[in-house]
């Protein structure tokens, strides 16, 4: 039995449950989008002598308030796991855990600072490890993730966002009589997340149209810059195996310290 498992056990039995949380997650998620809770509509506009019939998607139900918790309860644990390889190696070494965190920087010219300020006692050789993660947007945007959305609110964590299904969404379009307006718009383009609603087409009043909508939607992390339009459960299981990677790396380095002092 390698000496340091007996301190790593708690991280590792947090990083279990994130995992049954993000398993959580994608059951949840696949329950809400598969009662379709959704619903077409129009919305009429004028452009110069023209009125224009926006053909219309929205989501007619919220996003269930036990995804915006499991998904919160994921993030908190893999930031816990961290947190816990970080002290946990503190501890097996004989050090003093207190105010000892994972480093998290929002610039490599940052780290410094953040390695300084929550790595108090860690020994040379885990601080080298921790720089080596790029944990700063810039370095590793995935891992940096953890830390920035799991700061922010929970009630607002998830938000939905309109995808295409094999790359299409409106199938058989059929023009009844010609007008002198028509586009076609695509998910990425089209999806108001304020509203939370997605435009189709849009044509002009002598333009008769009958389709079909195949599209799917997904819940993403409610983040412009780090993380946008990825879907959250794909985001998270990244994460949780970034996670898992550095908490072995981080007790592997603590196993050979320990050896060495033997």
């Amino acid at each position: 039995m390698a000496l340091s498992s007996s301190f790593f056990r708690h991280p590792h039995l947090v990083l279990a449950r994130a995992i049954e949380h993000i398993d959580s997650l994608e059951a949840e998620s696949k329950n809400f989008w598969t009662e379709q809770p959704w619903e077409r509509f129009t919305e009429q506009s004028t452009q110069g002598s023209l009125t224009l019939i926006h053909h219309k998607v929205r989501l007619k139900a919220p996003i269930p308030e036990r995804c915006l918790t499991i998904a919160a309860d994921a993030l908190n644990n893999l930031r816990t796991v961290l947190d816990q390889a970080m002290t946990s190696s503190v501890v097996a070494l004989g050090g003093n855990p207190k105010s000892v965190y994972f480093p998290f920087a929002d610039s490599e010219q940052e780290m410094g600072n953040a390695i300084k300020g929550r790595c108090k006692g860690v020994p040379d050789e885990i601080k080298d490890l921790a720089r080596s993660f790029r944990p700063f947007p810039l370095g590793n945007p995935v891992l940096y993730a953890i830390s920035h959305i799991s700061a922010g609110n929970r009630h607002r964590i998830l938000a939905p966002v309109a995808a295409a299904i094999q790359g299409r969404y409106v199938n058989g379009l059929t023009i009844h009589s010609g007008g002198a307006y028509l586009v076609m718009t695509l998910p990425s383009e089209a999806w108001d997340a304020e509203r939370q609603e997605l435009t189709v087409l849009v044509v002009d009043t002598l333009t008769n149209v009958t389709f079909a909508i195949t599209f799917g939607f997904e819940l993403t992390f409610d983040d412009e810059c780090l993380t946008a339009g990825i879907p959250a459960v794909g985001m998270l299981r990244d994460m949780a195996r970034i996670v898992e990677s550095i908490l072995m790396a981080i007790e592997a380095v603590t196993e050979r310290l320990l050896a060495i002092r033997q």
